[in-house]
């Protein structure tokens, strides 16, 4: 077993070359999968046949997408991708065009729309108003003094989807008069 003990990292290098990365996609170890499934060169079909679990916290940290935060093709082909851990790290970029926002933003992956919340300036209203609900506390009263497209009046489509994010309504939160 001490042979297998980088096999994890191995899988992620992208020196290695892609043909013995595609044998690691059946290897019995889920973390050298997950590790083969996020590399650059296979392509959504190939990438969707691996078999792996992405946790419901796992943050997306993928090198070639955070290395090409601000280059457009990086983020399409994150943001797009089927692949939570790929839309978690494209959703970490602040230059996402409007288009992968709105893909984005209609996702069912929380920690899609919390990153999205954090790291883009035109996140709907509507992502903003999930996530202030769930997550309450220090972060949610961050985002309602600091977001610019936090809503500062809160109109009743707003309201009704928060209360659908929440069992008791709407929190009580600061909400701050901010300009853009």
């Amino acid at each position: 077993m001490a042979e297998r003990t980088h096999l994890a990292a191995l899988a992620e290098n992208p020196s290695l070359p892609p043909d013995l990365a595609h044998q690691l996609t059946v290897d019995p170890d889920e973390a050298v999968r997950l590790a083969v499934s996020l590399r650059l060169e296979p392509g959504e079909t190939q990438r969707m046949t691996i078999d792996f679990t992405v946790g419901a916290s796992d943050r997306g940290n993928v090198e070639w997408v955070r290395d090409g935060l601000a280059h457009p093709d990086v983020l399409r082909r994150a943001a797009t991708s089927a692949h939570p851990l790929l839309q978690r790290s494209a959703a970490q970029s602040p230059h996402l065009p409007p288009d992968l926002v709105r893909l984005l933003a209609r996702t069912k992956d929380p920690l899609v729309e919390v990153l999205l919340s954090m790291h883009h300036p035109d996140t709907p209203e509507e992502v903003l108003m999930r996530v202030f609900a769930r997550l309450g506390g220090t972060f949610s009263a961050w985002m309602a003094e600091t977001h610019p497209r936090f809503p500062r009046k809160v109109s009743p489509r707003v309201t009704r989807i928060t209360r659908t994010a929440t069992t008791g309504g709407l929190p009580s939160g600061i909400r701050p008069q901010h300009p853009r």
